[in-house]
């Protein structure tokens, strides 16, 4: 009796952390290279020349979706 509660708290212990070691190396991974920023680059100049155009109905769908 003794050894199946010990071994119920051990397994619970070694799930825990694992997850949480799973968890840290999630948020430990970085960006270590840049991808193709053409888009982004077309949206910038688009946005400072003031030919970026916004659809103010589907803008303010997506924002009420976001709120639900």
């Amino acid at each position: 009796m003794i050894s199946s509660i010990n071994g119920a708290t051990v397994r619970g212990a070694y799930q825990d952390s694992s997850t949480k070691l799973k968890e840290q190396e999630k948020s430990s991974q970085t960006v270590t290279k840049q991808g193709d920023t053409s888009r982004v680059d077309e949206l910038k100049a688009s946005i400072d020349n003031g030919s970026y155009r916004v659809d103010i109905e589907t803008l303010a769908k997506r924002i009420a979706q976001e709120l639900v």
